[in-house]
């Protein structure tokens, strides 16, 4: 095969996908879409289908190319990085696996071309742009990249546009991570770090989550204890009523050790996390998600705890000010629209 990089397969035509090869077919390179099934619409570029279950299949078509660019879930990854080595062709995915990666890197010491796993925004380019900003710097203390995006088609009060696959979210929030702190490589928990945000000279409160995939129940005796810890900071909860109900007996704990801790309950009647998966992926087929939660104000109030409830927006302000300001444990039970949507 020659040394040369014109014809590139693209695995996985989803939107990023497809976005993917239309920018490298506008870009003048040869490109060949491959998908399990033929798009829906007419592409500017050849695409054929092919399984990546078929190995012999997926050969056929990539004998014939120079390269592939794997948008495919990070799961399927490894299997077309090992063919991408045995028929030496160059190798980009969009993987944010550390599993996977570590593969492709033993793959890449032994290829005869090129193989670059994590080649999307984060990690990927950044990493590029990091690497630029450093070399102007004798000595480097440390980089801190932050990467957004805007949606293009934005839902929930939030404004967030949920692009992830299920997979995906719990590949990415709920696995290990790998970390370098102090210069030294290491594993931690995901979510584990408390962060200190400051803007334009202003000190902003940490705010930890999980995304909506954490450990249900968790949320009112972590903030406990994070108020143990950090006697001195302003520490609040915020949890679902599904999730609150399931250790609110550790009111009483906030209440023995006068923990001024402030729970604040988004209710709206239902498992939220559960509901909102049975309503995008399984065609809202409800099924053991709806609660009936107590008057969390009221049983506050029972475990020698304040309570007050919001029911309006216009009672957010003053009610979130009274709460803040005092000096004793809150639950702010605040009832919402049972078909708003938490996204991570």
């Amino acid at each position: 095969m020659a040394d040369k990089l014109n014809k590139i397969a693209v695995l996985g035509l989803g939107a990023v996908g497809e976005l993917a090869a239309t920018m490298l077919d506008r870009s003048k390179f040869s490109v060949t879409g491959v998908d399990l099934q033929p798009p829906g619409q007419r592409l500017p570029f050849d695409v054929v289908t092919a399984s990546v279950d078929d190995r012999a299949e997926l050969a056929a078509v990539l004998e014939k190319q120079d390269a592939v660019l794997s948008c495919l879930p990070y799961h399927l990854n490894i299997g077309v990085a090992e063919l991408a080595h045995e028929l030496e062709l160059y190798y980009f995915d969009l993987t944010e696996d550390v599993t996977t990666t570590k593969r492709i890197l033993e793959l890449s010491a032994t290829s005869a071309r090129l193989m670059a796993p994590q080649c999307g925004l984060a990690p990927g380019f950044v990493g590029i742009v990091g690497a630029h900003l450093a070399e102007d710097f004798d000595e480097i203390r440390s980089i801190k990249l932050r990467v957004g995006a805007l949606p293009q088609h934005p839902t929930g009060l939030l404004a967030y546009s949920f692009n992830w696959s299920p997979e995906g979210v719990v590949n990415e929030y709920l696995n290990d991570c790998e970390v370098i702190e102090d210069g030294e490589q290491k594993w931690t928990s995901p979510m584990e770090w408390v962060e200190t945000v400051h803007v334009n000279g202003v000190r902003l409160e940490a705010f930890t989550t999980s995304g909506g995939l954490g450990t249900m129940g968790y949320g009112l005796p972590a903030a406990i204890g994070a108020q143990f810890g950090r006697p001195k900071e302003r520490v609040i909860c915020l949890s679902g009523d599904g999730s609150f109900v399931m250790n609110i007996q550790e009111l009483a704990t906030a209440a023995d050790h006068k923990i001024p801790v402030k729970a604040i309950i988004i209710n709206n009647g239902f498992l939220g996390m559960v509901r909102q998966w049975q309503e995008m992926f399984y065609k809202k087929r409800f099924s053991a998600s709806q609660i009936r939660p107590p008057d969390f104000a009221k049983v506050a109030e029972g475990f020698g705890v304040k309570g007050v409830t919001i029911s309006k927006p216009e009672e957010v302000k003053s009610t979130l000010e009274k709460v803040l300001a005092d000096d004793e444990c809150w639950v702010v039970d605040c009832i919402c629209d049972e078909e708003e949507k938490v996204f991570p």
